[in-house]
């Protein structure tokens, strides 16, 4: 498979164009999207239920 910016994007075309800097947006949600669930999940410190906090 071809990546897509050798496909959409001449050859002659030289540095980054539009098309790359959204590719590059669109890997950058992609990634946000996978790592910050996970992320934010495990940042929240385990929450106290009623028994645990009653003196002993």
């Amino acid at each position: 498979m071809l990546p897509l910016r050798q496909v959409l994007v001449p050859s002659d075309i030289p540095g980054l164009t539009r098309l790359d800097r959204l590719l590059a947006v669109e890997v950058v949600a992609i990634v946000a999207m996978l790592v910050l669930p996970a992320a934010l999940g495990r940042s929240s410190p385990p929450r106290a239920t009623a028994d645990s906090s009653a003196p002993r």
